[in-house]
């Protein structure tokens, strides 16, 4: 059992098909000017989010993100690798949100920087050369996010799976990020940390280890899962890695906990 290498890409598979992708570092630009993966192209992780303050973490307008991504050279057609050096939520949620606006063929590198230079593949310091701007043409899936509103509206229902990845101190309202902690009604919580292999350079635990860390939670494959956490960024990571192993109805909720624990007309639990 693997991962579906569409959405997550070991480095070595990675290391074989480099001329095959167009690389995206998303780490600081600091570090990607003292190293990077060979001609990968640095972007900015802030333009992935829009920020309503104290909403953080909403979809950005899919206009201008698509702008931003034509002007690196990538289309909705383009085969995309992207990776961090944090164990994968800023590379979640940029796989997250460009394929919510459209795009085809975008995965994340497991383990991120990390672990390809654990493996001592080569690194560059010399900046890529600019590629020519493209066109990337929106498609919005509506049908790959959720809002509070069709929560609030489906939360009764059985076929419904919400998950909380955050910490288990944010899950039961102990660590406080917004105007209220604690969490949504039903929601169960996975750290999304439990995925990590601490001791294979902040890879993914194996599928088969996953899937008995799902099914433990509580998780169905079933179901319609609805993942989130703070700002959308640990659950997009979530949404990616569930859709790497196949679960087929997967929905992330941008704006997250920012949206629904800085709201006083909302339901929050704070029970373990």
């Amino acid at each position: 059992m693997t991962f579906n290498p569409a959405f997550i890409i070991s480095p070595e598979v990675l290391h074989t098909h480099l001329s095959d992708f167009i690389i995206i570092d998303i780490r600081e630009r600091r570090a990607y000017i003292e190293n990077h993966l060979p001609n990968a192209i640095w972007f900015d992780a802030s333009l992935l989010n829009r920020n309503d303050a104290p909403r953080v973490g909403l979809l950005p307008a899919p206009n201008e993100l698509a702008l931003h991504l034509g002007n690196i050279g990538i289309s909705e057609s383009s085969s995309v690798v992207v990776y961090d050096d944090q164990g994968g939520p800023a590379a979640g949620r940029f796989v997250w949100t460009t394929r919510a606006i459209g795009a085809q063929h975008v995965a994340m590198l497991d383990g991120g920087f990390n672990a390809w230079h654990h493996l001592r593949l080569p690194i560059n310091t010399q900046l890529a050369i600019s590629r020519a701007a493209v066109t990337f043409k929106t498609a919005l899936k509506s049908e790959s996010m959720v809002d509070a509103t069709w929560i609030q509206a489906n939360s009764a229902n059985p076929a419904l799976c919400i998950i909380d990845a955050r910490t288990p101190a944010e899950y039961r309202g102990e660590d406080v990020r917004s105007a209220h902690g604690g969490h949504i009604p039903n929601a169960l919580n996975l750290n999304w940390l439990l995925t990590k292999d601490p001791d294979n350079s902040g890879r993914f635990k194996s599928p088969e280890l996953l899937h008995r860390l799902f099914e433990a939670t509580g998780i169905n494959p079933q179901q319609t899962i609805v993942s989130y956490c703070q700002s959308h960024q640990r659950s997009a990571l979530l949404c990616v890695l569930l859709e790497a192993m196949g679960y087929p109805q997967v929905k992330g909720y941008p704006g997250a906990w920012s949206d629904w624990g800085n709201r006083d007309d909302l339901p929050i639990e704070t029970k373990s």
